[in-house]
Parts: C-alpha cells; structure tokens; sequence
C-alpha cells in the first residue's frame, strides 16, 4: 500500500477540524466533562489518602489509593476511546444516526476500547519487563550507564509500539466491525513508523502550544501559584489541593486540542491507505 501524505493527512485533520468544529464538540463535550470529573475526584481521593498516610502512617490507604487509580484509569481510557470514535467517525463519513448523539456507546465504541486495552497490556508488559531488566542489572552490579541503556532503550520501543500499534487502533475500530484491530494496525502500520511519528508530532503540536499557553495564564493570575512556604508534604498535598480544579480544567481542555486533530489525522491517513 502507497504510504499517506505526512503534508496532505495533517492539513485535511486541520481543515477538518476546523469547519466541523461545533459538530465535533457537539459529540465529545460530554465524556470529556465525564473524564475531566473523574480525574478530578481521582485525585482529591489521592491527596486525601496521602494527608491520612503521612499524619497516621496508614498503610492501608496506599492499598486503596492503588484500587482507586486502578478503576479511574480504566473509565478514562473509555471515554477516551469515546472521543476518538467520535471524532474518527465524522473524519471517515461514517456519523451515526442512532442513539444519543451527545455521549455515543455501541459497537464501534467497545471495539476501539478493547483495541486501546490490549495495547495498554502491551505497553505494561514492555515497561514491567524493562524494570526488571534494571532490577537485574542493579543487583548483578553492572555499570550504571548500561542501566540508562536498558532504560533508554525500554523508552523509545515504547514510542515504536504506540506508533505502530496505537495510531490506527481507531479508524480500524470505527472502519471494521468485526475482526483484529490490534493485529490489523500492526499490519498496515508496516514501514510507516517515521511518517506516522511526523503526522503525530505535527497534530499534537497545536495543542502543546495551547497548554503552555494556558499554564501561562493560570500562573499569571495566581491560580496556580503555591502561597507561602512549603516545608513538608503534607503542606504541599494541601498547596496541590488548591489549585487542583484549575490544573484539571486546563488538562481537559488540552485533552481535547490534543485528541481531535490527531485523531482524524490518523483518520485520514488510514483512508489513504485503505482506499488505493
């Protein structure tokens, strides 16, 4: 298969996503508002049980810290899995019609999910077994800079497999309804990954820019400056605490300057090569 226009898939996801601005938003409002709640409590219950752990010593609370971080990520990866079909599905012409436009869950949805799950599996096994590799290295007393090697090394195959796997979990998810879609993304990512790691940096550049702008902002005004001395953590977990919503709402909406250009860049590139 010809390989996508890095030039040509990264203006169309730009065009695209500025003339379907409203419609887009229209669909993904709502689980972002979702998630950005979720991450919100998250980490109140967070900060909450790291006060209980350093004031009482509580062992428990890192148990259920765990629990808690455990759950929260898995219900942000599906509403994440939610935005990207949202968006994917308006890149690639297929809207839906039925059901509730605003907060969309049916096949495609569950497919990307467990696409996105499986590659989270992938990745954790890649970054458990370069720790242990550390471990081994570490405990056989072997030079420190082959443990920066083995790390840096862990690292950049990360890169490759979100590359190579992850950027076509989507429109393989929305295009397909039955079938592999990990598989199928490995498949037709093949010889792809410096073109498909440009289109990635290019998308995701906008809102990088965006969110250093807004960091900019909040500390301008003040509302995310820590008053006062810090001088344990538990005075930092109560600064932290402050100025969570704010922190928050500016990561939800860098979420979504992120996810909509990436995602119908990686729309649009999966249709030119499905499409020859």
């Amino acid at each position: 298969m010809p390989a996508p226009s890095i030039r040509k898939s990264v203006v169309a996801a730009f065009r695209f996503s500025s003339e379907n601005l409203i419609e887009i938003l229209k669909r993904i409002v709502l689980p972002v508002i979702c998630g950005g709640v979720v991450l919100y409590l998250l980490a109140t219950a967070y900060i909450a049980e790291l006060d209980r752990f350093l004031i009482g010593h509580d062992q428990r609370s890192a148990s259920l810290v765990l629990a808690l971080a455990g759950g929260g990520f898995l219900l942000l990866l599906f509403f994440h899995a939610v935005v990207i079909t949202a968006v994917i599905s308006l890149a690639l012409g297929k809207p839906r019609t039925d059901g509730w436009q605003f907060f969309h869950v049916a096949l495609s949805e569950w497919r990307v999910y467990a696409g996105l799950l499986r590659l989270i599996v992938i990745c954790g096994i890649l970054v458990v077994g370069a720790q242990g590799v550390r471990i081994l290295l570490l405990r056989f007393g072997y030079d420190p800079i082959f443990t920066y090697l083995s790390q840096s090394t862990a690292f950049l195959s990360l890169i490759w497999i979100l590359i190579r796997v992850g950027f076509f979990v989507g429109p393989v998810g929305v295009d397909r309804s039955s079938g592999q879609i990990v598989g199928r993304s490995w498949e037709i990512s093949a010889g792809l990954f410096w073109r498909l790691l440009a289109i990635s940096v290019l998308g995701l550049f906008p809102g990088l820019l965006f969110y250093l702008l807004g960091e900019y902002i909040l500390r301008t005004t003040g509302m995310v400056q820590i008053v006062g001395t810090v001088d344990s953590l538990v005075a930092l977990a109560g600064a932290l605490h402050q100025m969570l919503l704010s922190l928050v709402v500016l990561s939800s909406a860098t979420y979504v300057v992120f996810t909509i250009p990436l995602s119908a860049a990686a729309a649009f590139a999966y249709r030119d090569l499905t499409s020859r």
